[in-house]
């Protein structure tokens, strides 16, 4: 390429009789047999393309900014009442101080022997006290007064968007048996009663999930009060089964385990992690 002041030329082929229009059109002549390039020009538009791509930075970044303000709002939210959304107890040490149907000991912990081979805590009750139509025995408690989890589920479950709960349960009963709940209070009430859909057979590890949303079919009773009065304060956690008609009343111990326990967040707060991550990204 060679200059001329505010003009170079490329050494480029040229087609004359075109070049002499192209040239007039343009205000310059052409050298003989090189097409004349306006340096200014092309500097002009390079400027212009980096404004554009620094525009097209900026508003990506400015996304992304605000996406993840959104989400650390949100973990702020959390973390103030005891970030109780995310909370899983996998008694991966110890029983994690949950008790037994009276409260009076801590669950018996095993190292392995649960899902996967991994560990759980189990809970014997005897049956001998049950009766026909009674309420549901509770056979693991989970609750504050006893330092349960640190404490770590206790909180507003509204405010936290906490939509239900999941965990592993097995028994040795020899028949099916449906799981039950209670959520209360720090004080015990008032209390929602809840009742799992998914039958247990004997000796399966079988995965329980429980709707704990204001609509779901899971409820029993909110004992007089309200879902807003329960679970804008919960404090306690009880599981328990429905006796089979057979066994009502049996002198017979049966073991409940109990592993890999999670409280289930809202879709739309993971969701709102993945977009502030997407848009990231996006911006490097």
């Amino acid at each position: 390429m060679a200059s001329d002041g505010s003009r170079a030329v490329l050494k480029r082929p040229f087609c004359n009789h075109r070049g002499g229009k192209f040239a007039n059109r343009v205000g310059f002549t052409p050298e003989a047999g090189y097409v004349p390039i306006n340096i200014d020009f092309i500097r002009r538009a390079r400027r212009l393309g980096a404004r554009v791509m620094r525009t097209e930075g900026l508003f990506i970044m400015q996304v992304s900014n605000w996406l993840t303000t959104v989400v650390a709002s949100c973990a702020f939210a959390m973390q103030a009442s005891a970030g109780v959304v995310g909370f899983n107890e996998s008694f991966t040490a110890n029983s994690a101080s949950w008790r037994n149907s009276n409260g009076a000991a801590d669950l018996a912990w095993f190292s392995s022997g649960g899902p996967s081979g991994g560990s759980y805590a189990s809970s014997t009750f005897n049956l001998i006290s049950t009766t026909a139509g009674g309420f549901p025995p509770t056979v693991i408690r989970a609750q504050q007064g006893y330092g349960s989890s640190g404490g770590a589920f206790v909180g507003n479950w509204i405010a936290e968007g906490v939509t239900g709960v999941s965990f592993r349960f097995r028994h040795d009963l020899s028949e099916a048996i449906n799981v039950t709940g209670r959520f209360a209070s720090a004080n015990n009430f008032p209390g929602a009663a809840v009742v799992a859909f998914t039958p247990v057979q004997a000796n399966v590890w079988t995965t329980i999930f429980i709707n704990l949303t204001a609509t779901s079919p899971n409820f029993v009773s909110f004992e007089g009060s309200s879902y807003a009065a329960v679970f804008s304060n919960i404090g306690n956690m009880q599981f328990g089964f429905t006796v089979p008609a057979a066994l009502v009343g049996q002198n017979i111990d049966g073991h409940f385990d109990i592993a890999d326990f999670n409280i289930v967040p809202a879709p739309g707060a993971l969701a709102l992690i993945g977009l502030a991550g997407l848009a990231r990204r996006r911006a490097r």
